[in-house]
C-alpha cells in the first residue's frame, strides 16, 4: 500500500495502490489531483484490507455462506497480516494447482478420499512428491487456521500425511566454481557472491540484501547481521570478516563512504531486492550448466567450515541456527567424513606386525585359540 506520483506536461497526479490479497496482483485506485486525496484513498484500502478482506475477492468467487468452500477459506488465510510476503506468493502459486481439484468443496465436506485422488492425479501429472507434500500442507494449513479463525467445526482431515519425497541434496558450489563465476560477475554480484560465502548469510532480503554498513564494527572487524524474521528468540548476531575478504571489505567500505551508500550491496546506488537474474546470469557466461542457486553458496559456507574441521555448534551459531539439528540434516555427508577422520586417527599398534607370517604372528598377541579369531 503506498501513493504514486505521476508527472504530465500540464499537470501532476496522485494514486493509491496496492496488491490484491487474494489475487496478488497489483491494483490501483482513481487518479487524482492532489496527494492528500490520494492518501485518504490509501488509509480506505488499508482499513478494509484488515477488517474487510472479502472486499478484494476476484469476482465470480463463491460467496461465504454456511460452509465456506476451501477456495474462500484460502483467500482470507492468504489475506492475514501475520503471513510473510515470500510465504504469501509462494502459497498463492501452489493453491492455483490444488484450486480446481479441491477449491469448490465445502471444507468441511473434504475428506481423506479426496486428498489421496488429488496426491495420485498429481503425482500422474509428473509433480514431484516432495511438491505433492507441501502443497498438501497447504490445505491442512488452511483448514486448522479456519477452524480458530473463520468457525470452521474441526479439520475434517486432522493429521493426513501423504507419502515424504525424496530429499535429493545437490552439492553445493566448490571453491573453483565460485572463481569461475566470480571472474564473469558485476560488481554489485561479486559482493553478494563473497558475503554469502564467507558469512554464511541467508541469501536474500532476509539478511544478505539487508547488510548495512551501520552495521560494522570497525574495530572488531565483524558485522552484525539481524536475522530473519523466523528466528525470534536470536534477532542479530556477530560475525568476524574472514582474513580472506578484509582487505576487499575494507576498499567496499571506503568506496561506499565516499558514494554515501548504506547498504553493502547495491546497483547503480540503490539497494537491490533480487540479485537472482544477475546470478543466473553469471551461471551462463561461467558455462555452467549444473543447477546451482545462489543460497548454495551459505551451503557452501557450512560445507567447507564443517571438512575443515570447525565445530558444529559454532558452525550452526554462524549461521543463525537455534541448534545443530539444521547443520546434521543438511550437511550429514560432511559430518560423516568428520567422523571417518576420527577412526583414522587412532593411533597405529599394528606397524610392528609383519607381513610374512602374519596370521601366526597376530596369534601370538592374543591368548586365544588361533581359530577363534581367525575363523
Amino acid at each position: 500500500m503506498a501513493v504514486e506520483k505521476r508527472k504530465y506536461k500540464n499537470r501532476t497526479t496522485y494514486r493509491a495502490y496496492w496488491r490484491n490479497p487474494f489475487t496478488g496482483k497489483i491494483e490501483k485506485g482513481p487518479a487524482r489531483e492532489s496527494l492528500k486525496e490520494a492518501r485518504k484513498d490509501d488509509a480506505e484500502i488499508k482499513v478494509k484490507l484488515e477488517y474487510e478482506p472479502d472486499y478484494f475477492l476476484p469476482e465470480g468467487a463463491p460467496p461465504p455462506g454456511d460452509s465456506p468452500t476451501l477456495y474462500h477459506l484460502s483467500q482470507l488465510y492468504l489475506a492475514r497480516r501475520d503471513l510473510a510476503e515470500s510465504t504469501r506468493k509462494e502459497d498463492f502459486y501452489h493453491f492455483a494447482k490444488i484450486a480446481p481439484a479441491l477449491g469448490s468443496i465445502p471444507a468441511g465436506e473434504i475428506t481423506r478420499e479426496h486428498l489421496k485422488d488429488f496426491e495420485a492425479e498429481q503425482i500422474k501429472s509428473g509433480v514431484k512428491q516432495s511438491t505433492v507434500q507441501r502443497r498438501i500442507s497447504i490445505v491442512r494449513a488452511i483448514l486448522n487456521w479456519a477452524v480458530e479463525n473463520a468457525g470452521l467445526a474441526e479439520n475434517p482431515v486432522q493429521g493426513y500425511r501423504c507419502k515424504g519425497g525424496a530429499c535429493i541434496k545437490l552439492p553445493p558450489p566448490s571453491p573453483a566454481e565460485v572463481k569461475t563465476i566470480l571472474a564473469v560477475s558485476p560488481p554489485h554480484l561479486v559482493r553478494a557472491i563473497l558475503l554469502s560465502y564467507y558469512l554464511g548469510v541467508r541469501v536474500g532480503p532476509c539478511e544478505l540484501l539487508s547488510l548495512k554498513w551501520e552495521d560494522y564494527d570497525v574495530d572488531r572487524k565483524r558485522m552484525r547481521i539481524w536475522s530473519a524474521k523466523k528466528n525470534k528468540e536470536r534477532p542479530w548476531r556477530d560475525v568476524d570478516i574472514s582474513p580472506a575478504l578484509l582487505p576487499l571489505f575494507l576498499e567496499w567500505a571506503v568506496e561506499d563512504s565516499a558514494l554515501g551508500l548504506t547498504h553493502l550491496i547495491t546497483y547503480k546506488g540503490k539497494p537491490v531486492s533480487s540479485i537472482k537474474k544477475a546470478w543466473w546470469g553469471a551461471l551462463k557466461k561461467a558455462g555452467i550448466t549444473r543447477r546451482i542457486r545462489l543460497y548454495d553458496l551459505r551451503h557452501a559456507f557450512a560445507t567447507e567450515a564443517l571438512a575443515a574441521g570447525a565445530d558444529i555448534k559454532a558452525v550452526a551459531d554462524i549461521m543463525g541456527h537455534a541448534s545443530t539439528a539444521m547443520i546434521h540434516k543438511h550437511y550429514q555427508h560432511v559430518v560423516d567424513a568428520q567422523k571417518k577422520k576420527v577412526v583414522e586417527s587412532i593411533p597405529d599398534v599394528l606397524s610392528g606386525v609383519q607381513e610374512r607370517g602374519t596370521k601366526q604372528t597376530l596369534s601370538g598377541y592374543f591368548s586365544y585359540p588361533d581359530k577363534m579369531i581367525f575363523q
